[in-house]
């Protein structure tokens, strides 16, 4: 895994055992059904740097890129999005994924929560099914502030069907945004060209090697 911070980071390292961190570890990559999956995200969410935003009453929107190349070269692109919120009134964390909507009431359920995702981030068709796959996953930690919950709102409305739903909540957006099949990548796109275009608060990337089972079809 190769995180990209600045000097900040290195101190940490310096300061913190690496394991400590709960990041030591790739994702796991699966082939369920035709659908590339990753699951087994590490625990970035414990970092200091990203866990203060959790809590902080504005979305936080964790967006996985993903692109595959077999041996011939052909590569394809997908992705995924996990948006986070923490309501303070009722003192819950609002999460949805490609997994669906939910409401957690601690910290540690949402950690769980996390570190139990399934996310289909890639239909790899025309990907050779012989050899080994070169597949980069990429994490990225973009959160909004005051200022942007309006045009986030409506980012997501407008992906999601084209309707205006300005007054909706920002979790209820959020879950619609990231039920939308990854592969249409409608809101992944909008999502690369606004948000994560800017400056990330952090990212994260790793490049694995990923061998189909035998007798999978692409």
């Amino acid at each position: 895994m190769r995180p990209r911070t600045g000097l900040s980071w290195v101190l940490l390292l310096l300061l913190v055992p690496w394991p400590a961190l709960g990041v030591d570890r790739p994702p796991r990559l699966d082939l369920e059904r035709g659908t590339l999956v990753v699951s087994g995200l590490p625990d970035i969410l414990l970092r200091p740097e990203v866990r203060p935003h959790l809590s902080s009453g504005l979305t936080t929107t964790f967006v996985i890129q993903v692109s595959a190349a077999d041996g011939r070269g052909k590569k394809l692109n997908g992705g995924a999005t996990i948006a986070v919120r923490y309501e303070p009134w009722d003192e819950v964390f609002l999460v949805a994924s490609s997994g669906g909507a939910d409401s957690l009431s601690s910290f540690e359920s949402l950690a769980a929560w996390w570190r139990e995702q399934r996310l289909p981030v890639l239909t790899p068709t025309g990907l050779a099914a012989g050899g080994s796959w070169q597949v980069k996953v990429a994490v990225h930690v973009v959160p909004f502030s005051e200022s942007e919950r309006e045009n986030t709102q409506r980012w997501f409305s407008q992906s999601v069907d084209g309707s205006q739903r300005s007054n909706r909540s920002n979790a209820e957006d959020a879950s619609a945004a990231a039920k939308e099949p990854s592969g249409s990548g409608v809101v992944l796109d909008l999502l690369v060209a606004t948000s994560i275009r800017r400056r990330s608060l952090v990212s994260y990337d790793w490049n694995l090697t990923f061998k189909p089972p035998l007798g999978s079809r692409h």
